[in-house]
This record gives structure tokens, sequence and C-alpha cells, in this order.
């Protein structure tokens, strides 16, 4: 019986808030995040260096560049030829001897286009058709508004260009 090794797609989430953002070196409790909304739970207690805090977001989506490459993984994802590792890196990501630690390995995802109407936040576009709140996408992604914001337009991510709402869970908009 001959075995098949599925693919392997991959979204790295962040421990820690990027150089260019006000919070830059915070934790992002991301993976902690994830973990709530896959395992509906509402919140986890988590150590680090000795300090004791509280997680209570869930993070049930990333948003990632590339959209028609993401909604072809999907395709490959939901059929079983593919899976989705998510992880988070153990120090400065790349660096040599850098690790990593996978927060979860899914079978099944969703991913949902959203568009940025002349680049601004205000009310983006999911699916072509349907207009959100940019507050309720925030929240579901883990970060607080200004957060959020600071992350994406921080970050010089191409707000002209779609962009994919890749779901951990069932929840679509």
């Amino acid at each position: 019986m001959k075995t098949t090794k599925l693919k392997t797609y991959v979204v790295y989430v962040s421990e820690k808030f990027p150089a260019y953002h006000p919070k830059a070196g915070d934790l992002t409790l991301f993976a902690h995040a994830i973990t709530n909304a896959l395992n509906n739970q509402q919140s986890v207690n988590v150590v680090h260096n000795g300090e004791s805090l509280v997680c209570d977001k869930k993070k049930i989506h990333t948003i990632r560049k590339n959209y028609e490459e993401w909604k072809r993984k999907e395709t490959e994802i939901n059929e079983g030829r593919a899976v989705l590792s998510i992880r988070q890196w153990n120090g400065t990501r790349y660096q040599k001897g850098a690790t990593w630690t996978e927060i979860a390995r899914l079978e099944k995802i969703g991913v949902q286009k959203i568009e940025f109407e002349h680049a601004e936040f205000d009310l983006p576009l999911i699916d072509g058709t349907k207009q959100l709140d940019p507050f309720e996408i925030n929240l579901n992604d883990g970060l607080v508004i200004d957060d959020f914001l600071d992350w994406f337009i921080l970050g010089a991510y191409n707000l002209t260009e779609p962009m994919a709402i890749i779901h951990f869970t069932d929840f679509r908009y």
C-alpha cells in the first residue's frame, strides 16, 4: 500500500509585535488566542518570564497577502491533499539556529477575500460584496483596533491588492 505524504502549508504568527509597531517587542499572545479559538475556551493563563498574564482573546483568522494563492491552497487543504501548519518562531525568525513551535495543524480552512477600497480601512469588502466594520475584523484577528490598524498601516501592506482572510474555524463573514 502506497502512503502519500501531504503537502504542508505554513502560516507563522508573531510572538511579539514587530519593530515598526508602537508596541514593538511586547507579546502578541497570538498562539494562546488561536488555542482559545480552536478549543472554544474563553481564556488561558500564560506565564512569561515569571509574569502571569491572561489571554482572553480569540484569533479565529489571520489576514495575509496573495489572495489567489491562498484560495488555491484552501482547495488543496479542504480536498485532503495538504494541511495548514500554524507556527510561531521561538526567538528571531529566520536567524541561524532559530526554531519554531507548531500551534496547530488544520485539515480544513476557509479563505475569504478582503479588499480595502481606496486603501482605507473604513468598511472593507468581504468577497466583493459584504461591507464589514473593521472593529469586528480586528477582534476576530486577536487584536484591539489600534494595534490592528498599526499592524497593517505601519507595516507597509499594499492595501490596494486583495488580501486573504484565512479562517482557522468554521466561522465566515
